[in-house]
């Protein structure tokens, strides 16, 4: 899939403080993603914002130096209930609340993982088990 270029009806934002981590989820736009990206949580919430009729999923780090991302996943699905959030972390434990039901990629990944893991939540199986376009 990597290097195909398709077109998907979605919007990630991206979210962590580290900016070689944003320079390689920009992998994304190649994959035909539209994708938005903050180095901080007062940037994603503006990003946020701006954007949130079309941002459909959040790829956002555990561990920032601002805020944590559990906590503004929080704040954000506060905004938008059926936003769907993929952490990214070094140990992907996630504190047991409101975010049990989250995705999480372990860090370091591969840009194979990372497309993979966007494509399974953007494009869950239906019942006949056929991918659907434009779920995310």
């Amino acid at each position: 899939m990597v290097g195909q270029h398709k077109t998907y009806d979605a919007e990630i934002l991206v979210v962590d403080d580290e900016p070689i981590v944003l320079n390689f989820t920009a992998t994304l736009r190649r994959e035909g993603y539209a994708v938005a990206d903050a180095a901080s949580g007062e940037e994603a919430l503006l990003a946020f914002k701006k954007n949130k009729s079309t941002v459909k999923l959040l790829l956002i780090d555990v561990v920032m130096t601002e805020i944590t991302g559990p906590k503004l996943a929080l704040d954000l699905l506060q905004l938008k209930p059926d936003l769907k959030i993929l952490f990214m972390s070094a140990g992907c434990d996630l504190p047991p609340n409101a975010l049990q039901k989250c995705n999480c990629i372990a860090k370091p990944f591969t840009i194979k993982n990372l497309v993979k893991s966007v494509v399974q939540l953007a494009n869950p199986p239906c019942s006949a088990g056929l991918l659907r376009r434009n779920c995310l």
